[in-house]
């Protein structure tokens, strides 16, 4: 990230919640990558899903029984 990288986030004053893991892919792509790949951060549509048995999902108490 260079520094019209840094001027950009830091000119950004208001975050959100869905923007701070916008600002996060933005600022560590590789971490978030394998972060998403071991953790889920949404909210389940249909708990009987055969996805929601992977174990990304059972730190996620919106995404678990």
């Amino acid at each position: 990230m260079g520094i019209g990288g840094v001027k950009a986030v830091a000119d950004y004053k208001a975050y959100t919640a869905g923007s701070v893991l916008d600002l996060l892919h933005f600022v560590a792509p590789k971490l978030m990558k394998r972060g998403s790949a071991h953790f889920s951060y949404g909210i389940a549509d249909d708990l009987d899903d055969k996805k929601y048995e992977h174990y990304k999902y059972w730190s996620n108490p919106l995404e678990t029984k």
